[in-house]
């Protein structure tokens, strides 16, 4: 079991920083390379993908509506009648 205790002195500051912060996760792909985070290259490829489809979803989602409006004890009713457009073909 692991206990995040002081660094002695067989261990560096780094390794000790590293092994007990998961945010340092980026500084190990940054100084040994991608290939030594476990999925590293299968995050890299996807990473963008979802990046993508986020942005996209972003600008495709429309206006926002920002005025309230209060509808207390309302009924709305909203009709659409394109059953009539139907029978004419």
């Amino acid at each position: 079991m692991f206990r995040a205790s002081r660094p002695d002195s067989e261990a560096t500051l780094t390794t000790f920083v590293r092994s007990t912060m998961p945010v340092h996760i980026l500084a190990q792909g940054w100084d040994e390379g991608i290939s030594s985070i476990p999925f590293g290259w299968t995050l890299a490829k996807i990473a963008p993908c979802i990046a993508v489809l986020y942005l996209l979803k972003l600008y495709f989602n429309g206006a926002v509506n920002t005025s309230e409006r209060n509808m207390h004890s309302k009924v709305v009713m909203i009709t659409v009648s394109y059953i009539s457009n139907f029978r004419a073909l």
